[in-house]
């Protein structure tokens, strides 16, 4: 999502990670569950949050921006000490199982490569290549046939 928001990304891992991956805090943080696939409704919505504010959905935190101080005492386990909000009705894409990756990946293709081919113009193909296309009629035509008995 950093590149949809324009900013640096860090991560708040498990502790076993946070080695690897280790947390850098700036003057504005935003938290946002790392379940989450990006959506133009949920990047939107992330973009305007004031600082100091944490959006929930069923008891769990889903995106919050986070001054320094609150930052660090969150990454220490502490529970936020500021208001609980309910998020807003957004369609929310979440990877929670396995299956959900093959469930939402047409949408997140689609969306990646808005995002990659945005602005551009695509070169045309060399003429040393060439493109053989079945008119669409011929895949939607049915490929057995039948007689009637003699």
């Amino acid at each position: 999502m950093g590149r949809q928001l324009e900013c640096p990304v860090s991560y708040l891992t498990q502790d076993h990670l946070r080695e690897r991956y280790p947390l850098q805090s700036g003057q504005s943080n935003l938290l946002i569950d790392g379940s989450l696939l990006p959506t133009v409704e949920l990047l939107s919505f992330v973009k305007e949050l004031p600082p100091n504010t944490a959006y929930y959905a069923a008891e769990k935190l889903i995106v919050a921006h986070l001054d320094p101080e609150h930052l660090a005492s969150y990454a220490q386990g502490e529970a936020l000490a500021l208001p609980r909000h309910e998020l807003p009705h957004l369609p929310l894409l979440r990877v929670t199982r396995p299956a959900d990756l093959f469930f939402h990946n047409d949408r997140a293709l689609r969306d990646d490569f808005e995002l990659l081919t945005n602005g551009r113009i695509s070169a045309a193909p060399p003429e040393s290549n060439r493109l053989i296309v079945r008119p669409i009629s011929s895949l939607l035509s049915p490929v057995w046939t039948s007689r009637a008995a003699p």
